[in-house]
Order: structure tokens, then C-alpha cells, then sequence
């Protein structure tokens, strides 16, 4: 009964809520439900918050891309974060800084980490503009992004909107990568569609309304949940706006892939167990999005050797039938030695790789999970690699 249990969550999880989103968002549009700013109305100034560690590679295209918007330049400033630069980073800087005085300010500081970085600048410079917008060095703007990005702040119900990010041709990604990718910034903008309540940013690139950000904890590392989930819990929409495209520069391998998902597993528990207690009513449409979405996702993998084990005295004890569990174990191992062979052989099959990486997937959620219980002592972080 636990194992069954615990697949039809999963099931509602990843199959149900986000058909049920699909259902809701169904012939409908940001603009049937909020207000938009034209382009040649006034619009509203905007910050643009980078924090930056070593970043030489990327960011003279990073700082072209902004400055090559179309958004009015008197109404854009941008307030970099230098997080202990050991390279060349400054002197890029400096030049865009004498090339456009108005436009830019920094910091300097010693290693204290991305979220940190960001309450940082937050804390110096944002006092004027209307509009804050996070960025990383690596995801570089379209002319019209900053528009698309500012234009539904028109409607006082918004409080935060996401970008769609799109892969460089060049990028180094696993294919099952770039599906799970896809299938998430689709449902993320079904629930902004229909509720208001999309989970999670895209870290890379994104905007809120400066007077609603909340101060990331000391040592958190998935900043961009944390911001967007403040925002919501003030009674404002968070949505994506699919025109908002930016680009982003990747190059990974499955170790640094991995990696990076352990970490970001890491952060999600610190928010699943901060904002837990923050929840005040449970049946809202934010706390349901962010149940099915999220809080299932981080928990159900932790859950699985318990309730598999529980499940076997169920069978053993009580005389409960066996298939379920026989299946089961039957899946999981098979799909690892599928995939074992297939990769000794050269050979390829679409829904192995799916069904391996999901795993995969899953255990850097539990690997991370054990190392929130470890205590997070640093939120300092590896930049992912530049080319």
C-alpha cells in the first residue's frame, strides 16, 4: 500500500499537475490577464544586478548585449558585484564604466558567494529604480529582452517575471538534459498563465519589483526560489514570459552536471524547510502549485528506500501481494544495467536515457539532501565553465 502510495504522487507529480496546468492555461495569454506597457510608453527604470567572480571570458558580451537593448539607456543601471576577482574581470569593467559613466557602478569584495553578492548590491544601490533584474555573466540579452522582461509590470498583481532561456548552438549538454528542460519552462509558464504561481526562476535572468525582495538567508544556495517564493508569499504574481528570450553559454560534462544538481539539491531543502514555516494556509493556489511541483519532487526520492522497505515487510508481515515491489526493483535495476551495456556497446535507446536520467536525477536529490543534514557552512560556489 506505501509503495502504491508513493507512486501515484510521483505520478501527480510530474504526469497529473502539470496536464492539470496545461488544462487551465488552455487559449490563454499573459495579456488576457494582466496589463502591459507599450514600447514608446514611459517605462520604468530598471537595475541590473550581476554579481561576478572571474568572469572575463563572457562578460564584454554579457555587457554588449545590455547595452545594445533597445530599451531607453537613461532609464537602465548596472550594478556589478565583483565577488573576489582574480582575473581580468575589473579592467572589463572599468572600460565599460568609461564608456558609459552613467550607466554603471561596482563593488568590490572579498569571497562571500552569489546570494550573498546579491544582498550586497541590493543593500547599495537599489533606492531608485523600480524594477531589479538578475542576471548571470553568461546568459546574454536579446534587444528586446529588457522590454519583455519590464512589460507586464504594468499590472500591480505582478511581482516577479522569468525569462525563456535558449541554449547556444555551441553548448555542451546531455540531450535528456535539454527534454527536462523544455518540459519545465513549459509548465512553469502554464502555472503563471493560469494561477500566478510560477515555481522557480530561471536563475539566469529575471525581474522583480524592487520594493518586494527579501534578503537571501547566510548560506543559502538556490537564491532564485527564495527571491521568487518572497515575492509570492507578498500576494504578487510571479509568471514567464516566453518573449523574454536570452541566451545562455554552458559547457558542462556529466560529472560537472551533476555536481551542479547536487548542489541546487542542497538548496532546495534549505527552502523547502525555511518556507515551510511560513505557509500559513494550505489550500491557496501558491501552496498547492508549490506542493505538486515542488515539494514532492525534493521529498518523494528521500522517502523511497523507507517506504521500499516497508513495503517489504508489508509482504513478508501481512501478506500484502508482491507485484508492485517486484516491478519496482525490476525497473530501477534494469534501466542501470540497460544502460551499462548500451554504453559498452555504442548503442543508444530515447527511453533508457530518459528513465536513467531520472535517476540520476533523484539521487543527486538524496546526496544532496544528506549534505543539507551535514549543515551548509558556505553558500560560496564554482561558476559553471566558461569557453
Amino acid at each position: 500500500m506505501l509503495l502504491l502510495i508513493w507512486w501515484i504522487l510521483l505520478f501527480s507529480s510530474y504526469f497529473i499537475y502539470p496536464y492539470w496546468m496545461k488544462i487551465l492555461a488552455r487559449k490563454k495569454q499573459l495579456s488576457h490577464n494582466y496589463l502591459s506597457y507599450e514600447e514608446n510608453d514611459d517605462l520604468p527604470s530598471v537595475a541590473i544586478m550581476m554579481p561576478l567572480h572571474n568572469e572575463e571570458k563572457v562578460l564584454r558580451k554579457k555587457l554588449e548585449s545590455i547595452f545594445r537593448s533597445n530599451y531607453d539607456l537613461t532609464k537602465i543601471k548596472v550594478y556589478l558585484g565583483l565577488d573576489n576577482c582574480s582575473d581580468n574581470s575589473l579592467q572589463i569593467v572599468q572600460d565599460f564604466q568609461n564608456k558609459y559613466p552613467d550607466n554603471i557602478l561596482y563593488i568590490e569584495n572579498e569571497r562571500i558567494g552569489k546570494p550573498q553578492m546579491l544582498n550586497l548590491l541590493m543593500q547599495e544601490f537599489s533606492h531608485q529604480e523600480e524594477i531589479s533584474i538578475f542576471t548571470d555573466a553568461n546568459v546574454f540579452l536579446l534587444k528586446d529582452t529588457l522590454y519583455e522582461l519590464v512589460k507586464y509590470f504594468k499590472s500591480e498583481e505582478i511581482g516577479l517575471v522569468d525569462s525563456r532561456f535558449v541554449l547556444s548552438e555551441d553548448i555542451v549538454i546531455n540531450e535528456m538534459e535539454s527534454d527536462y528542460i523544455g518540459f519545465e519552462q513549459a509548465l512553469k509558464y502554464n502555472e503563471g498563465v493560469a494561477w500566478g504561481t510560477m515555481q522557480g526562476p530561471f536563475g539566469g535572468c529575471f525581474a522583480i519589483r524592487t520594493q518586494l525582495y527579501h534578503p537571501i538567508p547566510e548560506n543559502f544556495l538556490v537564491d532564485d526560489f527564495f527571491i521568487s517564493m518572497a515575492v509570492m508569499l507578498q500576494a504578487r504574481d510571479a509568471v514567464t514570459n516566453p518573449k523574454a528570450r536570452v541566451i545562455e553559454e554552458v559547457y558542462t560534462n556529466w560529472n560537472d552536471e551533476y555536481q551542479r544538481k547536487k548542489r541546487i539539491s542542497v538548496g532546495n531543502y534549505q527552502n523547502l524547510f525555511y518556507f515551510i514555516k511560513k505557509i500559513n494556509k494550505p489550500f491557496t493556489k501558491l501552496t498547492v502549485s508549490w506542493f505538486f511541483h515542488k515539494v514532492l519532487r525534493w521529498t518523494l526520492p528521500i522517502l523511497f528506500i523507507p517506504v521500499l522497505i516497508l513495503s517489504g515487510l508489508e509482504i513478508f508481515v501481512l501478506k500484502e501481494p508482491y507485484c508492485l515491489f517486484a516491478i519496482t526493483l525490476s525497473l530501477i535495476l534494469g534501466v542501470v544495467v540497460l544502460l551499462y551495456f548500451l554504453q559498452r556497446l555504442n548503442l543508444q535507446n530515447k527511453t533508457i536515457e530518459r528513465l536513467s536520467y531520472f535517476i540520476y536525477m533523484n539521487l543527486a536529490l538524496v546526496q544532496g539532501f544528506i549534505v543539507y543534514l551535514k549543515g551548509v557552512k558556505s553558500n560560496v560556489w564554482k561558476p559553471t565553465r566558461r569557453e
